[in-house]
């Protein structure tokens, strides 16, 4: 640089107006490069988030109805193995009604699975949805005669595809973000 006494030159003002304006495209393109990958990353981040939450969700919505189903079974277990009378057999046409009555959660829960794209979680709900229907239009036609062992079968069948939902889900929840 020149003495400041002296006038600058145009070639200087040039020079110096140059550098101030590669300094400050440099930190621009820089900033701009920084916010985008901030951004990429935020997305992602809320990406996974609302993944986690969805899956929450389902395996809310599942326990929701299998609570419901549990009462079904054991209101049919105390009918048919304890105590075939009148309150019994009103004990396990509630909860006929109730597992009817939220069969919707299921409905929900494999909505929730087609939004998050995992087909084999809404096979299994498919088939958990027809062992309890196989189950509660057994229980409630069978009469003392029966034999309870079936039901029983049908049963265990459902609890195994519980167990594989939760499997899958637990697995899908794992790789979330991976």
């Amino acid at each position: 640089m020149s003495d400041p006494a002296v006038p600058l030159t145009w070639i200087e003002v040039i020079d110096t107006a140059v550098k101030i304006g590669l300094g400050a495209l440099i930190a621009g393109l820089t900033a701009l490069w920084r916010d985008r990958l901030n951004h990429k990353k935020d997305v992602d981040k809320q990406a996974i988030t609302i993944k986690r939450e969805l899956i929450e969700r389902i395996s809310n919505e599942f326990e929701t109805f299998w609570e419901c189903y549990r009462k079904h079974f054991q209101a049919g277990f105390i009918y048919y193995r304890r105590a075939p009378n009148e309150k019994a057999f009103n004990d396990l046409k509630d909860t006929f009604e109730s597992v009817e009555n939220n069969t919707s959660h299921l409905s929900t829960a494999q909505s929730l699975l087609y939004l998050l794209g995992v087909e084999d979680l809404n096979n299994l709900i498919s088939q958990f949805i027809k062992k309890t229907e196989e189950f509660s239009s057994k229980v409630l036609a069978m009469n003392e005669d029966k034999d309870w062992n079936e039901l029983q079968s049908i049963h265990n069948d459902a609890l195994a595809i519980r167990t594989n939902l939760y499997k899958e889900l637990s697995s899908a929840f794992k790789s979330i973000g991976d």
